[in-house]
Parts: C-alpha cells; sequence; structure tokens
C-alpha cells in the first residue's frame, strides 16, 4: 500500500488550491499569487531547519552501473577500499573464431574511465583482475559490504599514474592461460546464460595503498575485454573479438569497505540521528552518511495556524563549504529526499521508491504521478542547492503526509562525490496566507 491514497491527496490539494485560486492560471495553482489582488494578504515566513548527519550502512551499490576501484584516505570519512564485481558477455554482433588456422596473440581487459575521486594523483595506481568463483544472481540486491568469493590466481595487474580527464581508458592484459581459455570459449555460438555458468565473471581490484577511487563505465564502448589474433591463411595479423560488459542482463556491484578509525567519523556506529564531532553536516553518500533535515518547525507553524495555504515554498541547501577544497572533490550534481522513520531511512539499500519513500515533485502530488523531486547544485554562483517543496508541505502541514524528517541522497546513491555544510544551512522560505486573510 503506498503511503499517499493519490486519488485522496490529488482531490484535497486540488479542491483546496482551486477554492483559493478560483481565478489563477490552472497551471499555477499552488505556487504563485496575483499580487494585484488586494483582498489576499500573502506573507513569509523564514526557517532555518534542524541539520544533523545519519549514517546508512546498506549502500546499494547494483544500480548506478559504474564500476568503482580504488582507496581513499580522508579525514571525515576515513579509509575506504573498493572493488568492482561483473559479469562479461559474449559478442554476439561479431561472428566466432571458426577459422582453424587462427592464432592467438593476446588478450586485454580495457575499461574506459568514467569518474575520477581523489585528493592525490600524482602517485602510481595499481589494479589487479581477478576471475569470479561464485555467481551473481539479478535476483539479489548487492550492497556495498557484500563480497564474493574469486579465484585468487591473478588474470592480470597495471601500475599507473592515472591523469583525471585525460586518461580516457585502462588497459590490463590477461594472462596466457585465460586468454587461451576465451580464445577457444569464442570459436563457437553458445548462450550467455551456458557461458555465464562457467565463466562467471571478473573482479576488478586496487592495491591498498592506491590513494584516488576511479570509475569505469561498463556501457561505453571502448570498455572490453579483447581477443586480438591472427589468420596466416588470409595474410590476416590484427583481428579481434571483444567479450562486452554492458549487456541489459548483465549483473554488476561495488564493494566499500570503510575503516573509519581515526576519522571525524569514527564512532559512529549505528542508523540513528546524530551531530558530527566537528560540528559541520557532511555528505558523502558511498560511506553512508548521509545529512538529514527536520521539517518539525514548519510542522509546529502549520499546527498554530487556521486553513493555511501554501503560495510557494523554496528550500536552499547549503552553501557547500568544501566546494574549493580541490579539484576532484566535487559535490554530487543534484540532491532528493528520502523519508526517515524514526531516525531509520526507509527501503533496504536505501533504494528510490518513490510511492511510498520519497518527497516527489509538485506536479506529481497534483497528478497522482511519481517523479521524485530533485534539486540541483549551483556550482557557480552560490554553491548551493535549491528547489521548491510547495505541495509537500501543504501535505505535511494537512497530516496528509507523516514523513517531517528526510535524508538528503543524491541520483547516484552510491557516488564519492561529498559535500559538508553548517549545521544552519539549510534555509525555508514559505509564502502563505490563512483563512484570516480570505
Amino acid at each position: 500500500m503506498n503511503l499517499l491514497d493519490r486519488n485522496l491527496v490529488v482531490g484535497t490539494v486540488l479542491s483546496s488550491l482551486l477554492l483559493f485560486f478560483s481565478c489563477e492560471d490552472p497551471g499555477e495553482i499552488g505556487l504563485t499569487v496575483d499580487p494585484d489582488r488586494d483582498e489576499i494578504d500573502v506573507k513569509l515566513k523564514t526557517f532555518t531547519l534542524p541539520f544533523q548527519n545519519v549514517f546508512n550502512d546498506s549502500v546499494r551499490t547494483d544500480i548506478s552501473g559504474r564500476l568503482i576501484v580504488g582507496g581513499i584516505d580522508d579525514p571525515v570519512y576515513g579509509r575506504t577500499q573498493t572493488q568492482a564485481y561483473t559479469q562479461f558477455n559474449l559478442d554476439f554482433d561479431g561472428d566466432p573464431i571458426t577459422n582453424t588456422s587462427a592464432v592467438l596473440d593476446s588478450m586485454v581487459l580495457h575499461l574506459a574511465f568514467s569518474y575520477w575521486h581523489g585528493f592525490d594523483f600524482s602517485q602510481p595506481q595499481t589494479y589487479r583482475v581477478f576471475q569470479l568463483a561464485d555467481t551473481l544472481f539479478n535476483t539479489v540486491n548487492y550492497l556495498s559490504h557484500m563480497t564474493t568469493r574469486i579465484d585468487a590466481r591473478e588474470l592480470g595487474s597495471a601500475t599507473v599514474e592515472v591523469i583525471p580527464g585525460q586518461d580516457t581508458v585502462l588497459s590490463i592484459r590477461l594472462n596466457d592461460r585465460f586468454a587461451e581459455t576465451m580464445f577457444e570459449e569464442a570459436r563457437v555460438f553458445i548462450s550467455d546464460a551456458t557461458f555465464r555458468d562457467e565463466f562467471k565473471g571478473l573482479a576488478i581490484t586496487a592495491d591498498e595503498d592506491n590513494s584516488v577511487v576511479v570509475g569505469f563505465d561498463p556501457f561505453d564502448d571502448r570498455t572490453r575485454m579483447s581477443i586480438y589474433y591472427q589468420i596466416p591463411e588470409f595474410e590476416i595479423d590484427s583481428a579481434e573479438y571483444r567479450f562486452e560488459f554492458g549487456g541489459d542482463n548483465t549483473i554488476r556491484y561495488n564493494q566499500f569497505i570503510n575503516d573509519r578509525s581515526g576519522s571525524v567519523m569514527a564512532e559512529v556506529q549505528n542508523k540513528t540521528v546524530f551531530n558530527s564531532p566537528d560540528g559541520l553536516v557532511h555528505w558523502q553518500p558511498a560511506t553512508g552518511i548521509l545529512p538529514v533535515i527536520n521539517f518539525e518547525p514548519y510542522r509546529q507553524f502549520a499546527d498554530s495556524l487556521d486553513h493555511l495555504v501554501i503560495s510557494r515554498a523554496e528550500i536552499e541547501i547549503g552553501p557547500n563549504l568544501i566546494q574549493d577544497v580541490d579539484p576532484f572533490i566535487n559535490a554530487p550534481e543534484e540532491l532528493r529526499y528520502i523519508f526517515l522513520n524514526d531516525g531509520n531511512i526507509n527501503g533496504p539499500g536505501t533504494i528510490f521508491d518513490p510511492a511510498n519513500n520519497t518527497i516527489l515533485d509538485n506536479n506529481s502530488y497534483l497528478t497522482g504521478q511519481f517523479n521524485v523531486d530533485s534539486h540541483a547544485y549551483d556550482e557557480v554562483v552560490t554553491q548551493s542547492y535549491r528547489g521548491t517543496l510547495t505541495i509537500y508541505l501543504e501535505l505535511l502541514a494537512t497530516g496528509q503526509i507523516e514523513f517531517g524528517e528526510v535524508a538528503v541522497m543524491p541520483r547516484t546513491i552510491s557516488t564519492f562525490n561529498q559535500a559538508s555544510f553548517s549545521p544552519e544551512g539549510v534555509k525555508l522560505r514559505v509564502y502563505y496566507t490563512t483563512s484570516a486573510n480570505r
């Protein structure tokens, strides 16, 4: 059952707003008022909302798509080590290697960079590849603390200096034993299911002294595992067969191992709402540290008024206090709001379930749709997140939504992008009128 009965919500909101704004443009219902209408006395109330942190120990990592690998030391969040697990597919767009004179040359794993996060990219980074020993299942929600058993025999490794924005592909040559096995598989057509039953996938890991986190895009055409071979009979000395990672039926996830010892967050142990020891509000979703906003001051204000009708409600979160710390320590591009229940995150692995655990955009509450509200980050001017929560606050005031405490989440919930704020960093401006003004 959904948190909101859509027919009830839509009917109640439209009835009250249409009654009040009967002469307004229907496209502007509840969002603006006509300043020339003297009989409407619109007032402004500004709130500084309580702003704290919550720890989420179940970060879901199988829905972002990106393969995240590396290691980083952060004074706030501690040491985090990451590795990626992924299946791969036969290349059904190409032909099998059926020519009997074909000769194997080499096999290389190519990974297209799509993400860089870290303080120091001057040190060499080492990446290693192993074969999975257990199957990945599409019926499982994979979380950051999970692990999949791997074959201890290394398939290949590479030590490189990563240059953000310039390096486009990491290439790792795989050993001859594995190359010969894959070469034989490429000679015949079999189903993906049969293939993955035998070759369960790859683990891509980073050495413990790696200092940065990088992401690879499995859907980029440059991400592939290539067999290079020759066909002397036809004087072909540079042919390629590709195994691919971006298929719709391909399962992948990331493991994050976080050690907060000696960091600001060293004593954080559970999901309850807390104040950070350094007096700031921090945000790094991949390590489970999320900001929490409490709308209780607004709710108490609404309870004190008769027939509250909101014209517009604007929220601003920020500024981000670490905007200029490092060019590759960036804030999430946009945020969303997840309901908290008694200080706990709703939903396993913190997934976006619009019908039950997120604030929707204004239009969705009026139409019965389920579009999650999102507010973009202004990197250039304010270093803040701004948006409107008009209908959500109307429903919160009337008790049709009971959740007045929300966690702040980005679109990609397993990102290492981060931000820090003042505990007074949430401003809510409510333009409203009451029955006394009518």
